[in-house]
């Protein structure tokens, strides 16, 4: 009796949005049982969500035509959404499941916020060189999220020109010591805020 109530503790809590995901990824993979199972819910209550959700557990046979156009078009970090549209009639999760079976790599997790924001600011002078900065993140996924940002690789920071934003920002606070300028600077040698540093003052 202890151990049912442990496996459907959940049943009475409204469906979390990883749990809906977990389901639409996951039902043409594995039974109601163990899905109810890993939920912590009554498989009653994952067969009620399916059919909420519109899941249908038994679809047309892929095939070879389709399963060669996933193999084309598939790439780690692709827009799976944009994936799905290639393949009317098949679902999210049937697409995903199909991703598995054909040997491909998973799709990666949706970039964030804050990884958008380290992939702006360092990719110009690092190139993928910024996935040492992105935990769970590969160099091809990095250049392809480059890619759809329209964020251009432009070199090492010491052959890079400055921006007219970066010169106005160094401008702005040349009264601060050398080191202060370094940090506002990440992606920026040494030598090479010393170097503008320098320029700006004796421009002045």
């Amino acid at each position: 009796m202890k151990n049912n109530e442990t496996r459907t503790q959940n049943h009475r809590y409204r469906w979390s949005p990883e749990e809906i995901d977990y389901l639409e990824t996951h039902h043409l993979l594995l039974s109601i049982d163990d899905i109810a199972e890993r939920l912590g819910r009554t498989a009653r209550a994952v067969q009620a969500m399916s059919y909420k959700l519109g899941l249908e557990r038994k679809q047309p046979r892929w095939t070879d035509v389709e399963i060669q156009r996933l193999k084309k078009h598939y790439r780690p970090g692709a827009d799976i959404s944009a994936l799905c549209s290639l393949f009317p009639g098949r679902t999210r999760a049937a697409v995903l499941s199909m991703v598995d079976e054909s040997g491909l790599p998973r799709p990666e997790p949706l970039w964030r916020d804050d990884e958008l924001r380290t992939l702006k600011h360092y990719y110009p002078a690092e190139g993928t060189g910024v996935a040492a900065r992105l935990t769970g993140r590969s160099r091809s996924s990095v250049r392809i999220q480059a890619s759809k940002h329209g964020i251009v690789f432009q070199g090492n920071s010491r052959r890079r020109p400055w921006s007219m934003e970066e010169k106005h920002l160094l401008a702005r606070n040349i009264h601060l010591a050398l080191a202060e300028l370094i940090s506002m600077f990440p992606a920026r040698s040494k030598a090479s805020v010393t170097c503008a540093r320098r320029r700006i003052k004796l421009k002045s």
